[in-house]
């Protein structure tokens, strides 16, 4: 299940037929050029108080009022989507979870930023098939993935994670704005946006007075070291 960031191994294109079966066999529809086409009542609609990773969820205060997240490294991500059948009932004791945090850059071949939001889509589909309610993902790579994400566009909350991007350079953030201004074109402006860690100031000013209402949760790192965690068990 391993692979490279920038291609794409037998294992994930096996992993992606067969949630691809799977979904159809439980009537999901995909558009003609075979991504998934969301069901609205899959869409998370009550902001949680908190949101904790996957390996860390047992520090929550109350799993009914807590969202999952998954930012993690890709190699283990691919494993947590390989296991969603299993997990699922342990997904069901939380309020909701957040998209999965996989690589999207546009340093990457465009292939695999288009495969590795498949992915997403069908790892999100089947916890909606489920029951099990998720935020719109928003994390885009380059210009060319932004119509992607017009599947969500009947969605009240997204979610995007910011840990370890505070740093990123002028350029960098150059070309997100740019980016930004085509997701909005091309998908609109979401109302809410959960931000697992703490989004750039710029980002989240530029989200703002485009009518955006966006949060930001501690990430679980710095809420240790705060010593802000209290229900570990």
């Amino acid at each position: 299940m391993i692979r490279q960031e920038n291609a794409m191994s037998d294992c994930d294109i096996h992993m992606a037929l067969a949630l691809i079966e799977y979904l159809k066999g439980k009537g999901v529809r995909f558009s003609p050029d075979g991504n998934v086409i969301p069901d609205r009542e899959w869409f998370l609609d009550t902001e949680p108080c908190e949101i904790l990773p996957f390996y860390h969820r047992g520090a929550c205060a109350d799993p009914s009022r807590t969202a999952i997240c998954f930012n993690e490294p890709d190699k283990s991500l691919y494993v947590r989507i390989s296991k969603v059948f299993a997990e699922i009932e342990e997904y069901r004791r939380f309020l909701g979870v957040m998209p999965m945090d996989l690589s999207v850059s546009r340093f990457m071949p465009i292939e695999v930023q288009r495969f590795n939001l498949l992915l997403n889509d069908l790892f999100l589909a089947v916890l909606g098939v489920n029951g099990i309610k998720f935020a719109a993902p928003m994390r885009y790579g380059s210009l060319q993935t932004v119509s992607h994400f017009r599947r969500y566009g009947e969605a009240s909350i997204w979610s995007v994670g910011c840990v370890g991007t505070r740093n990123n350079g002028k350029e960098s953030r150059r070309y997100e704005e740019y980016t930004r201004r085509a997701f909005i074109l091309s998908t609109g402006c979401p109302k809410r946006i959960l931000a697992y860690g703490k989004m750039h100031r710029e980002e989240r000013s530029d989200w703002e007075s485009l009518g955006a209402s966006v949060r930001e949760y501690v990430d679980y790192n710095e809420r240790s070291r705060r010593g802000g965690l209290n229900h570990v068990r």
